[in-house]
């Protein structure tokens, strides 16, 4: 397996890496995701956020996941979201 694959590989998901303008459509495009500063964060209603350590509320409970600004000046979110 290529480095590039096993960087973009996460723990089974297929990442992509996206661009600024990317980044900004992807988020315009999916009600399931935000902006919190530089990161970007998908949230899914879920009953158990209410005791999960990425537990958040939102109008509900439900789970986040943050994917932050890496240094290269991308985003890698995962495949399902390209």
């Amino acid at each position: 397996m290529t480095e590039l694959l096993k960087d973009l590989l996460v723990k089974g998901c297929l990442m992509r890496a996206l661009d600024y303008e990317e980044a900004h459509n992807v988020v315009e495009a999916y009600t399931d995701l935000y902006w919190d500063g530089w990161d970007i964060v998908s949230w899914v209603r879920n009953p158990n956020g209410a005791t999960n350590t990425r537990g958040e509320f939102r109008g509900g409970w439900g789970i986040s996941k943050r994917f932050p600004l890496r240094t290269d000046g991308s985003w890698r979110l995962p495949d399902k979201y390209a």
